[in-house]
């Protein structure tokens, strides 16, 4: 028969938990076109996939916050080289898109213009910012005129995002092939979903994007 006593199951509970003294796994790794920055990682314990998506996405919300304030990346084991400003690039293939620009967004159209409805669970857009992960997805972050944080998340392959932008101009994958920020005139209509962050509220799904 097995032994029920609170020291038994608390013995159970040790046994199963990896504290982060125990084990640790330690990586180096590098992210960026323009700028490269070198990062190091260290991974305690056993923390749950979500913790170690929310930690990487805050890593990248900062190296963003460092190059928009003039920053650069730092090469390990030498100062970092100044980049001279320079006019925004080209949107053909073989431009690389400055970090440290703020870019327009491709021009909308006439006939892609639509009359703005219900402003119910709506919200105006007036800047974009892209980053692209490592698995060939995209972090896009969509933000209000003067908001700090983002008004509404999404992650999509490039070529998604090209077809969830359609209506706001002629996108391409070039567009998110490397860390940007785009100034934007959109709404953008969504949805609460059923799934729900560590604060009990719903995430927000984004059902169609327009010109504002």
């Amino acid at each position: 028969m097995t032994d029920q006593t609170p020291e038994a199951v608390q013995m159970e509970v040790e046994i199963l938990a990896i504290p982060t003294d125990a084990a640790s796994t330690n990586f180096f790794w590098t992210i960026g076109h323009k700028e490269t920055f070198n990062l190091q990682t260290t991974l305690r314990g056993n923390l749950t996939a979500e913790q170690i998506e929310a930690h990487f996405q805050m890593v990248i919300m900062a190296l963003h916050d460092v190059v928009l304030r003039g920053g650069h990346a730092k090469q390990v084991g030498r100062a970092a080289e100044p980049i001279a400003t320079s006019p925004a690039p080209q949107t053909n293939a073989d431009d690389q898109v400055m970090v440290s620009t703020v870019l327009a967004a491709p021009a909308t159209s006439a006939s892609a213009q639509t009359p703005q409805t219900d402003q119910r669970n709506m919200v105006a857009i007036s800047r974009l910012e892209v980053a692209p992960r490592a698995d060939g997805r995209v972090d896009l972050r969509f933000f209000g005129t003067g908001h700090k944080y983002a008004d509404i998340t999404a992650v999509r392959e490039p070529d998604s995002a090209v077809h969830m932008l359609s209506a706001t101009g002629a996108w391409t994958p070039q567009h998110f092939a490397s860390v940007a920020v785009y100034n934007v005139a959109m709404i953008i209509e969504w949805t609460p979903s059923e799934k729900k962050n560590s604060k009990g509220n719903p995430y927000k799904d984004i059902v169609a994007i327009r010109p504002a």
